[in-house]
C-alpha cells in the first residue's frame, strides 16, 4: 500500500500497525513511512481508515511535517496492494489537545469511506518528550 498527498509532498510506503503497548495506535518504524491502523477500517470501506506518521525527529522534518498545512479540497491518493487507486478529498483539518482528541470520531464508523490522517502538532515539551496537540485531517472518498 502507498499513500500520496501531492499538496504535502508525501509519497510514502505504508506499514500496517495495531495497538501499541501503551494502548495508543502504533506508529511507523521510521520517519519516511506512514502507518495504517489495520485493526480498523480498510481504505475504501465505509468507515474511517486511519493513517499516522511522524512530524519530525531531532534532526529534520519527517513524512507528515506538512500535513497541518493541508486545506479542504486537497487530494489524498491511496494505492492498494494490488494497484487499486482510491482518491480522497480533504474536508477539514483540526488540532486537538493531546488528551482531548475525539477518538470515536477519528477511528469510528461513518456512512461513507473516509481517510483520516493523524500526527503530532502544537508545542514540543522537552521535559516529557511530547507534542501537546494532535493534528487530524479528515477526507472523504471521491473516486475509485
Amino acid at each position: 500500500m502507498k499513500l500520496r498527498i501531492p499538496a504535502a509532498g508525501i509519497d510514502a510506503a505504508v506499514q500496517r500497525v495495531g495497538v501499541a503497548d501503551d494502548g495508543s495506535m502504533g506508529v511507523p518504524s521510521n520517519f519516511a513511512d506512514v502507518a495504517w491502523f489495520s485493526p480498523g477500517y480498510r481504505p475504501g470501506e465505509f468507515g474511517r481508515a486511519v493513517f499516522d506518521g511522524h512530524v519530525s525527529n531531532v534532526e529534520s522534518a519527517a513524512v507528515f511535517f506538512h500535513v497541518e498545512d493541508l486545506a479542504p479540497g486537497a487530494r489524498i491518493y491511496v494505492t492498494g496492494d494490488v494497484g487499486t487507486l482510491l482518491t480522497f478529498q480533504v474536508t477539514r483539518v483540526e488540532s486537538y489537545p493531546l488528551d482531548g482528541a475525539p477518538l470515536a470520531q477519528i477511528f469510528g464508523a461513518s456512512d461513507w469511506p473516509e481517510v483520516v490522517l493523524i500526527t503530532c502538532g502544537g508545542g514540543w515539551h522537552e521535559d516529557v518528550h511530547l507534542f501537546d496537540h494532535r493534528t487530524v485531517v479528515y477526507s472523504s472518498l471521491t473516486g475509485w
